[in-house]
């Protein structure tokens, strides 16, 4: 035989017949339907004066509201937002003000006003969601590298230069440069690559000394790293469209300039052997 499946209100009903029988134990009863003793007299005396109608659950809401936005504001919000469907909490209060309106609600308060009237989509909620952020799987498979802008000193101006591993958010380099100036840049990066090794790649904007133009032709620096004759394990700057009319990216990537491919593994590692060993050429 299947369970009984009943609703609250029929549990009440039960209740309630049983507790009004002659001899009844109703503290039992309320053992039995799991209920306190001051819910249970709720409930009969509800019935003995009301009958099966006052077993039904009442409204929870409050007889008034002092704090609860005017109908006229309301129905100014919701007509704001028809005329414009793109603004949110903030600017239809502008608005509203600009119109002349008293007694304005907050931006919050408006949003609330528009996801009560169904006027929040499902793809405006998804824009304000919060970014997830984007890591690499591993340390050393992506830096990033770029000058923070500049302040005066005593003697000249200051070029704070940072480089970050971009899976740890680490904070592998922040040089002090007096310039922008490839040698200036190349000589900072130097105690970075002994100290941490050389990355898969690099990313930068584009600009000095990363990139540039020259005779109308887009211009990078090179880095590169001297091997036995024939080899030549280079940091190439490469340029990257994510998107058309996008603004033009450029990342360093490692590669081996002779006629045969080699493991990238073995790249680094032997990259990374010779910048401990000091044979450093064009770096």
């Amino acid at each position: 035989m299947p369970w009984r499946i009943s609703s609250v209100m029929s549990q009440r009903h039960e209740f309630v017949l049983l507790a009004g029988q002659e001899k009844a134990n109703v503290r039992q009863l309320c053992r039995q339907f799991g209920i306190s003793s001051a819910t249970a007299y709720k409930w009969l005396r509800r019935f003995q004066t009301e009958g099966v109608k006052g077993l039904q659950e009442l409204s929870r809401r409050p007889n008034n509201s002092p704090t609860r936005t005017a109908k006229e504001i309301e129905k100014a919000v919701i007509s704001q937002r028809h005329k414009h469907p793109a603004w949110g909490g903030r600017k239809l209060r502008a608005r509203l003000l600009t119109l002349g309106h008293t007694q304005v609600p907050s931006p919050s308060t408006i949003t609330s006003i528009l996801g009560r009237h169904h006027l929040l989509t499902n793809e405006e909620v998804l824009k304000h969601k919060p970014w997830i952020r984007f890591v690499h799987p591993q340390p050393n498979d992506l830096w990033q590298m770029d000058f923070k802008g500049d302040f005066a000193l005593g003697r000249g101006r200051c070029y704070p230069l940072t480089v970050l591993d971009d899976h740890s958010r680490f904070a592998l380099g922040l040089v002090a440069c007096a310039n922008q100036r490839t040698e200036t840049t190349r000589t900072a990066l130097v105690s970075v690559f002994r100290r941490y090794g050389l990355p898969w790649r690099m990313a930068m904007d584009n600009g000095a000394p990363w990139g540039g133009y020259h005779h109308g032709r887009s211009r990078y620096t090179e880095f590169s790293v001297a091997d036995s004759p024939g080899h030549s394990f280079c940091l190439s700057l490469v340029r990257i469209i994510p998107k058309p009319k996008a603004r033009l990216n450029a990342s360093i990537a490692l590669w081996q300039s002779s006629s045969y491919a080699i493991n990238s593994g073995a790249i680094s590692q032997s990259a990374n052997e010779h910048l401990n060993k000091g044979a450093l050429s064009t770096i």
